[in-house]
């Protein structure tokens, strides 16, 4: 799927998102992926128009396809491009949270390649850090509650029918990838971060190699949603008083308290971790603000618990296959193995 950052193919696409004469006369492309460790490759797009006003974004991000072999392989599988051309078709507006507008979308059916050229929330988008302050988890999840309100049990909404037919065939490839991936990586994991390794985290992990679909019962959900399925500080961006989110790549409809927990498990820092219960209390009340009912706390919690499973199966595979040094994602994911003692909901007698 061939597509060039260039005045002749982005010019004709710009300017009809608009009703305008403006001409591109430049364009200034920067990788934001050298290293090509993306799912897609990512660039920073500096866009001079002639007039110099014109309405049309002065930059963008581009998201093409992947060069990298290995990725396009994951691709296959996880079809992170089709799930974000899913979104920004079928559900962007009718999603009552900040999100980077969407330029122009396409897909290629047979490869599941995608391009997206998207608003470029500028430096903020792209926090130094992966820690929450108090305040940028409480706008978070508050974010989150309009969002999984906005699709509360829409399992007979056509775009949701339409993304079950995308997704579901390559499921069962999606789950025995994982469950390959997590036993590969557990005894590397246990190696390389002994020094953040609880006894309850150990003994998780050790239950958990070849009995990854025990973690797929788990996730299920009581009253699916839309899900983001990456809902962490990397992919938030706090500005204009709003917590906009991006990379629609994981989303998928099932338990929406899989983004909560991902959020607070990755996010918190040790000193915010005592307002675990006061913060998912607070996304559970505002649900019920927004019309979910039928919902009581005593579940909300129970499914932040269960979906905790899935922050330590990612964040063992983060914390050992990325190469930045990731202790503390590991400590954190320990941390949290511990405290809401997940071993206990885990059955793994025959």
């Amino acid at each position: 799927m061939s597509f060039h950052l260039d005045t002749a193919t982005l010019g004709p696409l710009l300017v009809a998102q608009l009703p305008t004469t403006a001409r591109l006369l430049a364009v200034d492309a920067t990788s934001l992926a050298p290293d090509g460790s993306y799912n897609a490759d990512l660039w920073r797009v500096a866009l001079t128009w002639q007039p110099a006003d014109s309405p049309l974004p002065a930059q963008l991000i581009a998201k093409l396809p992947s060069r990298n072999a290995a990725l396009l392989d994951h691709a296959a599988v996880f079809q992170p491009g089709a799930r974000e051309n899913w979104f920004y078709t079928h559900a962007a507006q009718a999603t009552p949270i900040a999100t980077p507008r969407c330029y122009y979308h396409a897909i290629d059916a047979a490869s599941g390649q995608s391009i997206l050229l998207l608003q470029d929330l500028g430096p903020t988008a792209h926090a130094a850090t992966f820690d929450l302050t108090l305040t940028e988890a409480q706008a978070a999840l508050g974010t989150a509650a309009r969002l999984h309100a906005a699709w509360w049990e829409a399992q007979t909404h056509p775009a949701i029918e339409r993304l079950r037919q995308l997704l579901e065939p390559t499921l069962p490839d999606e789950q025995n990838f994982v469950g390959a991936l997590f036993d590969a990586a557990w005894s590397r994991f246990k190696a390389r971060f002994a020094a953040v390794l609880t006894p309850a985290a150990a003994a998780l992990g050790d239950a958990l190699v070849g009995h990854m679909p025990l973690v797929d019962q788990l996730l299920e959900a009581r009253h699916a949603t839309l899900v983001h399925g990456d809902f962490r500080r990397a992919n938030l961006a706090f500005a204009n008083q709003q917590c906009w989110v991006f990379d629609w790549e994981d989303l998928f409809f099932g338990n929406g308290l899989l983004d909560v927990s991902w959020l607070l498990g990755s996010g918190l820092p040790p000193a915010l971790v005592p307002q675990e219960v006061s913060l998912v209390r607070a996304y559970h009340a505002q649900l019920v603000a927004h019309g979910v009912s039928a919902y009581p706390w005593t579940h909300c919690w129970e499914d932040y618990r269960r979906t905790m499973f899935n922050l330590f199966v990612q964040g063992v595979l983060s914390a050992v296959h990325e190469a930045a040094d990731r202790a503390d994602l590991a400590g954190r994911v320990c941390a949290a193995a511990a405290r809401l003692d997940l071993l206990a909901l885990l059955d793994t007698d025959p």
